[in-house]
């Protein structure tokens, strides 16, 4: 049986999430995305930072946040810190791209993650790579690099 906290957690989003105000964070088009920039250790070095579900306080509406709210709850399950970013990445694409849900890599989950990480003043979940550099400005400064 599942814990109750998380559940009720989930239950408030779901309650509140209609009269909450959507997203300004758009998900990228792969061909954009900045995602596609990292290298594989990059991508391997990739870790997700959340509260518990129970603490989690989402503001606004859309699939960053819905993806936040479900790293909240994997959180609490005692799970997530043993997750690379890759599993993570792939379970989000999973969740949220069934018909990619074989892509390797899971550029897709990828893209989800920044856009969490680029929404984290709103909701307390944080995506960093490497030794600790946030991944959306990781992102930001990739493509700042190599866009002429």
């Amino acid at each position: 049986m599942l814990p109750r906290e998380p559940l009720a957690a989930l239950y408030r989003y779901w309650q509140k999430g209609s009269k909450l105000p959507e997203s300004t964070v758009e998900l990228l088009p792969l061909d954009r995305s900045p995602v596609r920039l990292l290298s594989n250790v990059e991508l391997a070095t990739i870790r997700v930072h959340a509260p518990r579900a129970e603490d989690l306080d989402v503001k606004q509406h859309g699939v960053p946040f819905q993806a936040a709210i479900r790293l909240a709850v994997f959180e609490s399950r005692g799970g997530l810190r043993y997750w690379s970013g890759w599993r993570v990445a792939s379970e989000l694409q999973h969740v949220f791209h069934r018909y990619a849900r074989l892509d390797r890599p899971p550029f897709r989950g990828f893209e989800i993650l920044r856009a969490v990480d680029a929404t984290s003043r709103s909701h307390g979940v944080h995506v960093t790579v490497g030794r600790g550099v946030s991944l959306f400005q990781f992102c930001n400064e990739l493509a700042n690099a190599t866009t002429p």
